[in-house]
């Protein structure tokens, strides 16, 4: 078992860097943005935004002065470089949006197979690239369809090799469907009373609970003015 003093980890989380979301009333709750260390888990239905929110995260990781750099499992072909560049664009006003795709590094994942080893190689990645700061993953429900006990073993497994990642590298790692996530994320559709997409902070060991109200655009997702509801 490694110990580490906690006055030296108080010393380490003063000079974090913080990870903005692209939705101001979200990163308040954070204390400014999502930590590094963070194991978040994105969770809602279809066409609810996870894709664009986990793209907007890997373009406004480009923000930090140290770890600018993000890695993105897809497994549902939901990455699309256009997307990332329309979302740079908007939020990175001075970077020429195509270069954004330079601090993003992709492995398309057609099945389980590709999928854990893909997971594996992970840990090396990120020792060779010190500049790695936040890995993505999404998301595990198209190779892990089922709850039989192989795939349940293989969620499990992957989720414990993320957690330790981000713990030992003081990593942001965004995993849909996992089974130990330290802050989880609802996106969820408009409802018969709104016209808006909420955003739910619905788990977390630091930042508060809170709901936020969003629509998506060719620029990512935008947060709508309104009191931020506990």
């Amino acid at each position: 078992m490694e110990l580490i003093n906690a006055y030296d980890l108080y010393k380490l989380e003063q000079v974090d860097e913080l990870l903005e979301t692209g939705l101001q009333s979200l990163d308040a709750l954070f204390g400014g943005g999502i930590s590094p260390s963070t194991f978040l888990e994105i969770v809602g239905l279809s066409a609810t935004g996870k894709s664009q929110f986990c793209m907007q995260l890997a373009v406004n990781m480009q923000k930090n002065e140290k770890k600018k750099d993000s890695v993105y499992v897809d497994t549902e072909g939901g990455f699309h470089t256009k997307r990332v560049c329309d979302i740079a664009k908007n939020l990175l006003k001075a970077v020429e949006p195509l270069e954004s795709l330079k601090h993003i590094r992709v492995s398309r994942c057609r099945d389980l197979v590709e999928l854990t080893s893909a997971i594996h190689r992970l840990e090396l990645l990120v020792q060779q690239n010190p500049g790695i700061g936040l890995v993505i993953v999404d998301s595990v429900a198209m190779p892990l369809r089922g709850e039989n006990d192989s795939a349940l073993r293989s969620r499990l497994e992957i989720s414990r090799i993320l957690s330790k990642l981000a713990a030992s590298y003081r990593l942001i790692v965004n995993f849909q469907m996992s089974h130990r996530p330290s802050t989880r994320l609802w996106l969820c559709p408009p409802d018969t009373n709104s016209r808006n997409s909420w955003i739910f902070l619905t788990k977390s060991p630091s930042a508060k609970n809170g709901s936020i109200p969003f629509k998506i655009t060719e620029g990512g997702l935008v947060e709508i003015e309104h009191d931020i509801v506990m």
